[in-house]
């Protein structure tokens, strides 16, 4: 299944491993995530503020930030609502409905499209990339005179968005109708 799949790719990431998206709550993505980072991968991650609410997400985050991963929140948007993953930049990607969640895995109807074609790993990568910049640096710290520690804070990040980026760097429609044989197109 699109776990399984995804686990695969995860494992085998020699150098780089780029993470968009709005949810990430499944501990054994999680932990192989985690994995990599310790292993030298680079894991780089931009998710949507709201992660920073639930109890289940920021314990997955700080553990991927101690570990090594760079973290940026998207406080840009009312939803950061990408689920994409580019692997040692060209290699592969994944994208689709499929948020990183167990409920993606085990209860939803989701869809998952997993491409090596170098043009659209390129473009996703972009995608990736555009999201990175545009997002705020996730640390973990203490303010002065408080004893709690602090996993994150937005920034003002009040100018206007480019929320076009995947048709502008794709350049053509990302997909291709199917007809199946013996039906007429038209």
């Amino acid at each position: 299944a699109c776990a399984d799949i995804l686990y695969m790719l995860i494992e085998r990431t020699n150098t780089s491993l780029y993470v968009s998206t709005y949810e990430m709550t499944n501990v054994r993505i999680v932990a192989r995530l985690i994995s990599a980072a310790l292993h030298g991968v680079s894991v780089r991650m931009t998710i949507d503020k709201k992660q920073l609410t639930m109890h289940k997400p920021r314990v997955f985050l700080m553990a991927l930030y101690l570990a090594g991963a760079k973290i940026r929140v998207d406080c840009r948007n009312e939803i950061h609502h990408h689920k994409l993953m580019v692997f040692d930049e060209t290699k592969a990607y994944v994208t689709g409905s499929y948020n990183f969640s167990e409920s993606a895995e085990d209860k939803n109807a989701e869809n998952f499209s997993v491409g090596t074609d170098s043009k659209v790993v390129k473009a996703y990568l972009a995608v990736a990339d555009l999201a990175w910049e545009h997002g705020s640096e996730y640390a973990i710290y203490k303010e002065p005179g408080e004893s709690a520690y602090v996993s994150f804070k937005c920034r003002d990040t009040r100018q206007p968005v480019d929320r076009g980026c995947i048709v502008k760097t794709l350049n053509r429609p990302m997909v291709t109708p199917f007809v199946p044989s013996g039906v007429s197109g038209s």
